[in-house]
């Protein structure tokens, strides 16, 4: 993945990080756990489709984010967003 890339990306994704900013933490959270609870609870593609939102929002942050990040850290975000994933194909098998 190039730099120009992610520079591209950010830029482009700017408005809705903004916008995210500015909403309350607490709203944030809330939206968040119920996805959660909803993606591990629900059945079959009800419960896929919440942990893909999530696994979306999360390879979003770790894209962009990338260049701040150590090696380590990237490694540890990365096997979080392919466990979201698995478990996302998990509920769809």
């Amino acid at each position: 993945m190039s730099a120009e890339w992610r520079a591209a990306m950010q830029e482009r994704t700017a408005g809705v990080a903004l916008r995210l900013s500015r909403v309350p933490r607490l709203l944030l959270i809330l939206i968040f756990a119920a996805l959660v609870i909803l993606g591990l609870a629900g059945p079959g593609l009800v419960g896929a489709i919440p942990l893909l939102l999530i696994a979306a929002f999360v390879g979003w942050l770790l894209l962009l984010g990338w260049d701040q990040r150590a090696p380590v850290e990237r490694l540890i975000r990365l096997a979080v967003l392919l466990v979201i994933v698995g478990f996302a194909v998990y509920k769809l098998v």
